[in-house]
């Protein structure tokens, strides 16, 4: 997910601290992985983070793409995401403009008033339960024009959990 600037570089902060940490726990608890003066800890800059953010989603989508479409498992997803998106819309202003699975893969794609509602409002869509349980990975490039209408496309990767919601 692109962050805004400021966010992003917060962000950044925090991932390197906690990187920072991790090697510390490990160090203590193998003296021998310890990190050596000479290597310092690589960091990537704010550009760098979202350039591999929107890599990672770019690939993502394209995957969705190429999938082909499982009728009876796609129609089922699609059936009961359509309405958790909805009732979750009405909630966080924002709404389902087109929702897409495939064998594997779900693309919904989502519409908010603004570029500043979208980031208020997108945890909750990656941490709502739904009964299609699957990973999910937005991205939200700051637009041009903060106050347009915005759209992004969440995606759910079900690899491992699409039999799952079948039983619930």
């Amino acid at each position: 997910m692109e962050l805004p600037p400021a966010r992003a570089a917060r962000d950044s902060a925090r991932l390197a601290a906690v990187e920072r940490r991790l090697l510390e726990l490990e160090s203590a608890s193998d003296p021998s992985a310890a990190p050596s003066a000479s290597a310092p800890v690589p960091s990537l800059n704010v550009e760098e983070l979202q350039a591999q953010h929107r890599q990672q989603h770019d690939k993502l989508l394209a995957r969705h793409r190429a999938e082909p479409r499982m009728a009876a498992w796609a129609t089922e997803a699609e059936n009961l995401l359509a309405p958790e998106f909805a009732e979750l819309g009405e909630h966080k202003n924002f709404s389902v403009t087109k929702l897409d699975c495939r064998a594997t893969t779900c693309a919904i794609v989502l519409a908010w008033p603004s570029f500043g509602e979208a980031t208020t409002s997108y945890s909750a869509l990656l941490h709502a339960p739904y009964r299609v349980n699957c990973e999910r990975q937005i991205l939200l490039p700051e637009p041009e024009d903060v106050a347009a209408r915005y759209e992004a496309t969440l995606v759910l990767s079900c690899q491992g959990n699409r039999a799952d919601f079948a039983q619930q």
